[in-house]
């Protein structure tokens, strides 16, 4: 297994969840991707699986997972009785309904959603495209379904070994991080999950499993669960699990019992969020530029910014606006912005912005900072910056 530098275990920026049990699956994926938005995210999805019809049906789209359960509220989707889904943040690619998850490979039997970043991605993408696979979408992810499947296809086992193995195989070309989990239409009654530096929590209840990236979105159906480390791999099954090593057999494990309140999982074992969020700074960082920055080439990817380079050339100042912590996050990037892009940079309350008109110059951008995305405030400066003329980015 490549190494990637660092297998840090809080890659937050997308949620995972995946059931496979007796109850329809439909709104117990939704109701768990709803319990990751605070995550932040750009587009989401869903697979499930119907075992009388083979029927493997996916939907995905860019925006909120309001939009996404109208969707499916409108479809005529299967009865199901398993699916993964996923909470997007574009990294590779922009956020669009093609981009969201899950994603399949070639034969369109087997999906993947995936949190991480694969960083070898654009070469082994050339190498499959080279052996006559094409790619609908721009992201990593669908270059690993696409090894994934590639692996299945070339495999001589037979069983749920078939699948799992073909997860081993391809993982082992992967260089980066990833949390994921695969169904494949021929393997009705199995889920499964693999991670690498990016958190997978197993969740145990009665006669059905789940999986997540965040154990407090398992809480309102069960409070035992299984963290799962580094190179594990979990084969899913209606009221039962086995958790293999990706590198030597069997992989030891500890089934926790949680505090059924919320957020006694979101603080992690801390006591108090503050403490927790002190100790997450360096890995939130981390985790903000991983993928994004290319050393050998002296480059940066910027998917999801949505403004082109000429765009960015001609920005003669920047303000940040936001509210509260957010407006102290927007002090520290203003003074970052100056001393390492030497752009003049600001910062200000998005709450006073409004009821001001100061002169700056047209081509002034504004980052619009919220943690939640619906500050009120905040979003009536980005609503104003946008009635003056300035280009405004929400983050």
């Amino acid at each position: 297994f490549p190494n990637s530098g660092t297998t840090q275990s809080n890659f937050i920026m997308c949620g995972i969840i995946a059931y496979i049990g007796p109850r329809d699956v439909r709104p117990v994926l939704l109701d768990g991707l709803s319990r990751l938005e605070y995550r932040g995210y750009d587009s989401a999805g869903l697979a499930t699986l119907d075992g009388d019809r083979s029927s493997l049906s996916i939907v995905k789209k860019a925006g909120r997972i309001a939009e996404l359960a109208r969707v499916v509220h409108e479809s005529t989707l299967p009865s199901a009785h398993q699916g993964i889904s996923h909470t997007r943040w574009a990294t590779h690619g922009e956020p669009t309904d093609v981009n969201a998850h899950p994603h399949a490979d070639s034969s369109g039997d087997l999906v993947i959603v995936h949190n991480g970043v694969i960083e070898n991605f654009q070469t082994l993408k050339k190498q499959l495209e080279a052996e006559g696979h094409v790619f609908a979408s721009a992201t990593d992810t669908e270059v690993l379904s696409h090894l994934i499947g590639r692996a299945y296809r070339d495999s001589t086992e037979t069983g749920s070994q078939r699948l799992s193995g073909a997860v081993k195989q391809a993982l082992r070309g992967i260089k980066g991080t990833y949390g994921i989990a695969v169904m494949h239409r021929d393997h009705h009654g199995l889920i499964v999950g693999a991670r690498r530096g990016s958190p997978l929590v197993l969740g145990i209840g009665e006669g059905e499993m789940f999986l997540s990236s965040d154990a407090a979105a398992l809480l309102p159906y069960t409070n035992k669960v299984v963290y799962l480390k580094d190179f594990d791999l979990v084969e899913l099954r209606a009221g039962q699990f086995d958790i293999q090593s990706l590198t030597s057999g069997r992989s030891a494990f500890e089934i926790e019992e949680l505090d059924f309140a919320p957020d006694a999982a979101e603080r992690g074992g801390f006591p108090h969020y503050m403490l927790k969020e002190i100790h997450e700074q360096p890995q939130t960082i981390e985790n903000a530029i991983r993928g994004r920055l290319n050393a050998e080439e002296s480059s940066a990817l910027l998917g999801g910014l949505n403004l082109s380079p000429a765009a960015l050339r001609d920005v003669e100042r920047v303000v940040v606006l936001g509210c509260g912590t957010a407006l102290h996050a927007g002090m520290i990037g203003a003074h970052m912005l100056e001393d390492m892009a030497f752009v003049a940079a600001e910062s200000e309350c998005a709450g006073e912005f409004r009821f001001k008109n100061r002169p700056l110059p047209r081509n002034t951008l504004f980052f619009v900072v919220s943690q939640s995305g619906e500050t009120a405030d905040t979003l009536g400066a980005l609503r104003e910056a946008r009635r003056r003329g300035h280009i405004g980015l929400g983050i």
